[in-house]
């Protein structure tokens, strides 16, 4: 069991404190006494903390989305990717939508809005994952199309289309300027 015996308790009971003391704890290894240069280091490290995720800002990316068909027995079927070549860390570069990122998998079906909403989520994504890769067919892969769309992402929840027109022979038109 742990006990804390403040410095105003100290006092109360006619003891003479150092100026420095805050509280003394005692705990299964023993008893200690903290200071107050303790005690702030402490805050200051947590308020550190806090302001650091407050200020952390998630940049914007264009990340390319891609859905392909793979015909092995491990690991196979329609599998959907984003990546990115301006990575800060590895596993930014190509992400795995159905094993890393399965949050997003209600995102990309309101962005890419290819099949109705009937059904389980889990049967959505099933049945949009092919009707993605042939409507956005790039090239083929496993004789099974391979569709490739382009979106910005903030790494959090925040993923939306970048407009492209086609022309002839695949040159793209961007609609949509950078965030």
């Amino acid at each position: 069991m742990t006990s804390i015996i403040m410095r105003s308790a100290l006092v109360h009971w006619d003891q003479n404190p150092a100026p420095d003391l805050a509280y003394v704890l005692t705990d299964r290894r023993g008893r200690r006494v903290v200071t107050w240069s303790e005690v702030l280091d402490q805050r200051r490290a947590r308020q550190r903390e806090r302001l650091g995720w407050k200020r952390m800002v998630c940049e914007t990316r264009a990340y390319k989305l891609w859905v392909a068909y793979f015909d092995q027995p491990l690991m196979g079927g329609w599998q959907a990717f984003l990546e990115t070549y301006q990575a800060q860390h590895y596993y930014e570069v190509c992400i795995w939508i159905d094993r890393d990122r399965s949050f997003m998998i209600p995102n990309l079906l309101n962005v890419f809005s290819l099949v109705p909403s009937v059904g389980s989520e889990y049967e959505q994504w099933r049945l949009w994952k092919p009707e993605f890769a042939e409507q956005y067919r790039r090239r083929s892969h496993d004789n099974r199309p391979l569709g490739v769309a382009y979106c910005w992402w903030d790494g959090r929840d925040s993923l939306r289309e970048i407009a492209a027109k086609r022309f002839s022979r695949g040159s793209l038109d961007l609609q949509e300027s950078a965030p």
